[in-house]
């Protein structure tokens, strides 16, 4: 498994933050909303733990159910595992790409002696 570095946990709390965003506002007007806390929590030890709290704080107009809130946030959690499937498929391909290559030359050189 790839060591994530702190710029891949940066990149996933970005994510996570656009994609609850994106979902709300996709979802609801931003007129309809006076407020919105997305709290984006990553704890990497043995594994990767990641907690998302979405809180919207809606117009008192609005007819909007709060729920979007908890949706947004499980479509947060969607996307960051695209990412980290994106993260370790590039992984996984550039170790195989680097292998091929350390095999190949390691052939031709053989073939020269």
């Amino acid at each position: 498994m790839k060591k994530l570095t702190d710029e891949d946990l940066d990149k996933i709390s970005e994510t996570a933050v656009s994609a609850a965003q994106d979902f709300i506002f996709f979802k609801v007007s931003k007129k309809e909303i006076i407020d919105i806390d997305i709290n984006v929590e990553l704890k990497y030890e043995d594994g990767l733990d990641v907690n998302v709290a979405v809180d919207i704080l809606f117009d008192d107009l609005s007819s909007r159910d709060t729920k979007i809130a908890d949706e947004a946030a499980d479509h947060a959690l969607l996307e960051i595992e695209k990412f980290l499937d994106k993260i370790w498929l590039y992984f996984l391909f550039h170790i195989k790409l680097n292998y091929f290559f350390y095999i190949h030359f390691s052939y031709i050189e053989i073939i020269k002696y």
